[in-house]
């Protein structure tokens, strides 16, 4: 064991922590505990470790939560959960005063609320996981609550966040506190964290999502890093200190914004049209994304939970107002400009994006939550017993088979009658989320918005087509995707699902 790597790793994470505003001098004087969120995963693994042992120095408690989402099998699900319950009854063992809090989603949960505001089953697995660790803090009070998000994590995050088109604010990269959440592994590699785990024999788990390249960041990971690596030596020293200039320089433009510029309504939150069009170009893109801000905060649909308990004060970072396209309020700061002075203001502009409305009458610019996105087409449904129910573009019929084990089930519609049999039980009927793919002929993968383009399914159809998906196995694949209920194709993935056409 190489003694002098642990107390590197243990002292770099402690000086992080001051330079974070948290000397655990001052945490153990007001007789706080310290809070982490644990995975499983070499990076919380490592985090967790290195807190208890520099807290039994301080005889700090340490509180750790775990979050099983249950969007995986239930094995690795509850696997995970079951192995940070029983790390941290070995670290108590040791002498630490630790405590493991088990926080369980209910199964179906994460896609349910993907369905509901829009941004994809990674957002709102965050979404929900931020929402327990709010909870956890209300709870536990600690000082803090660490979070292992690592260098290669900023990297990647940094590129995905170039190749989405994202403007300064998300371009600053992940921040290393943000309220009382606190990121002191942000300038620690990957490499660094198992190599601190290797040298005491610590074990990890392995989320076997990590590999699934549906998702962009596991894209970015497995594919774009190695390939930068290879043919552009320095190209992460390069990134990372772009990000500390647009950090620096996004801090100065936002001071520069009018912290009442927005007055807030019930639901919605409305400006100066005339103020609003004498602003600099970026002043006015900053403004719309505080807008949506404030507007979020009032509706507690903040992206990640975290104005409970404290929130970076640069627009539109983890936030929805993060998630609306550049070219998005560009053209509509430029139709607000157009109209405001080409007279045309008499006819109300109302544009739509994520789930807001944005609208501009000639005197004032409004945002709101954009209602008719999440009620007039979108559906979830989870079925694990028989039933009958009625969607945008038809009616549904389950029966199980004897066994209880699969169903049959049936859609009918004005367009097509069609049946899928041998359905394993869970599953879901839903409309569409923004990172589905679903399995090609050849092994590979589908964007499943490239799909329903394919089959040219209008943007007001779209969300009325039924997916059918798995949940009782590991990937809970899409097994069916089925068009001809509006008219279009169907896309089964597998042949013995297929039923009769009636």
């Amino acid at each position: 064991m190489n003694k002098d790597k642990i107390i590197n790793f243990e002292n770099h994470i402690e000086n992080s922590l001051k330079k974070l505003g948290f000397d655990l001098s001052c945490v153990e004087k007001k007789s706080l505990c310290i809070g982490v969120a644990v995975s499983g995963g070499a990076d919380s693994v490592s985090l967790f470790v290195a807190l208890c042992h520099i807290s039994k120095k301080y005889k700090i408690p340490v509180r750790a939560i775990t979050v099983n989402h249950n969007i995986r099998g239930e094995a690795e699900s509850w696997g995970d959960a079951d192995f940070v319950v029983s790390l941290g009854n070995k670290l108590f063992e040791q002498g630490i005063n630790v405590k493991v809090i088990e926080k369980e989603l209910e199964r179906g949960k994460v896609f349910s609320v993907a369905e509901r505001r829009g941004n994809g089953v990674e957002e709102a697995a965050r979404f929900l996981r931020y929402e327990a660790f709010s909870e956890f803090a209300l709870s536990e009070k600690p000082a803090f609550i660490a979070l292992a998000h690592n260098k290669n994590d900023q990297i990647e995050t940094l590129l995905m966040r170039f190749l989405q088109g994202s403007g300064n604010s998300g371009l600053c990269g992940i921040c290393a506190r943000r309220g009382i959440f606190v990121r002191p592994l942000l300038d620690v590699s990957r490499a660094q964290i198992e190599e601190y785990l290797l040298e005491q024999n610590i074990p990890w788990r392995t989320d076997s999502t990590n590999f699934d390249t549906s998702y962009m960041r596991n894209r970015i990971r497995q594919k774009l890093v190695p390939f930068l690596n290879e043919n552009f030596f320095g190209f992460e020293k390069a990134l990372l200190n772009g990000a500390q200039k647009a950090f620096d320089d996004e801090n100065a433009l936002c001071s520069f914004l009018e912290k009442d510029f927005w007055s807030a309504k019930k639901n919605a939150v409305e400006c100066s049209g005339a103020e609003f069009l004498a602003l600099p170009e970026a002043l006015k893109r900053r403004q719309i994304f505080a807008g949506i801000d404030l507007l979020c905060g009032n509706s507690g649909e903040c992206a990640d939970g975290a104005e409970k308990i404290g929130y970076e004060k640069i627009p539109g970072r983890g936030r929805a107002g993060g998630r609306i396209p550049f070219l998005f309020v560009k053209e509509f700061m430029e139709t607000v400009e157009n109209a405001g002075f080409s007279g045309l203001s008499k006819n109300r502009i109302k544009k739509s994006a994520g789930n807001f409305l944005f609208c501009f009458d000639g005197k004032k610019i409004e945002i709101k939550k954009n209602e008719l996105l999440a009620t007039e087409s979108s559906f979830f449904v989870i079925i694990d017993k028989e039933l009958q129910f009625s969607f945008s573009a038809g009616e549904v019929f389950v029966n199980l088979a004897e066994n209880k084990k699969s169903a049959k089930v049936r859609f009918s519609s004005e367009k097509d009658e069609f049946s899928l049999d041998n359905v394993p039980v869970p599953f879901c009927i839903r409309s569409r989320q923004q990172d589905d793919f679903v399995r090609a002929a050849n092994g590979g993968k589908k964007s499943l918005s490239d799909i329903l383009s394919d089959w040219h399914v209008s943007v007001e159809l779209k969300n009325s087509v039924p997916v059918v998906q798995e949940l009782f196995t590991k990937d809970q694949e899409i097994v069916a995707v089925l068009g001809s209920l509006l008219g279009f194709k169907n896309w089964i993935v597998k042949s013995e699902l297929k039923g009769s056409d009636f």
